[in-house]
């Protein structure tokens, strides 16, 4: 009995060891996919910007 007892309170304190790992992780991602739309935000006005540069100085 004791020998099921103590696999399980391992058991246990894995999981929870597992889930603030997840916990974390997820904060991790959103803060990675927050920071991925700004970059991709970015660099539309930047292709943006580039364009009406070089149609800017083909012109002249």
């Amino acid at each position: 009995m004791s020998f099921f007892l103590r696999k399980y309170i391992i058991y246990v304190i894995f999981l929870r060891k597992y889930v603030i790992f997840l916990r974390k992780y997820v904060i991790f991602l959103r803060k990675y996919v927050i920071f991925l739309r700004k970059y991709v935000i970015f660099l539309r006005k930047y292709i943006i910007f580039l364009r009406k540069y070089v149609i800017y100085y083909s012109k002249k």
